[in-house]
């Protein structure tokens, strides 16, 4: 996925798809503020649960570290969707405490991404989309069990994807890549790796750091 500011194509509810300076016309977004001052797409937090309403790994954005006040909301967000059914099979969305949250179940477990009130509920479905079919690459089966063999690679994932909320890539075939390469890098070690696998590692740090 890339993102530029300014395209002239038509855009819907904030949201456009065209052809950019990257040449390609897939997983392109672009986001419009009324001032015309264009600006990158972010999320608030990203919250997996099991089906008892007991987390697997969350991930929050906004800079609020009050573990309590992260535990309550996300017993009021399962309250309110673990009974639904639409999740189930489709992607659902709800307003909760003036934000947005998509999400979607599989198995015995429940993703939710969280947004601002003003954020495009299709760049939000495109994060969570992106989340779980990465996992559904990495992982046999998406359910409780799997992902918390290897909760390494949910967490790499997550953080493939969004650093400090800024969305940096939805598409699950890039994400699931760039996770199996850092989890090799991570079992292999420095003295056995190779000078391509050490170079994408440096090249990696230097991007993020440059981003924050």
């Amino acid at each position: 996925m890339c993102i530029r500011d300014r395209v002239s194509t038509q855009s819907t509810g904030g949201l456009l798809r065209s052809t950019c300076a990257c040449g390609t016309t897939d997983n392109c977004i672009f986001i419009e503020m009324s001032d015309e001052r264009a600006v990158i797409p972010s999320v608030k937090a990203i919250i997996i649960l099991d089906d008892d309403g007991a987390r697997i790994t969350s991930k929050y954005f906004d800079g609020d570290e009050d573990s309590e006040k992260q535990v309550a909301f996300e017993k009021l967000l399962y309250n309110k969707t673990s009974r639904l059914t639409t999740p189930r099979h489709d992607v659902d969305i709800l307003m909760l405490e003036n934000q947005i949250v998509v999400f979607y179940f599989s198995s015995d477990v429940l993703f939710y991404v969280v947004g601002r009130p003003d954020d495009n509920e299709l760049v939000l479905e495109s994060v969570l989309t992106g989340l779980v079919e990465t996992l559904q690459l990495l992982l046999d089966q998406v359910e409780k069990i799997t992902i918390l063999e290897r909760l390494e690679l949910t967490i790499l994932a997550i953080d493939e994807i969004i650093d400090s909320g800024m969305i940096l890539e939805v598409d699950p075939n890039i994400i699931s890549a760039r996770v199996s390469m850092r989890d090799a890098c991570a079992e292999t070690p420095l003295a056995e790796q190779s000078l391509s696998q050490v170079m994408a590692a440096a090249r990696e740090q230097v991007t993020r750091a440059l981003l924050q």
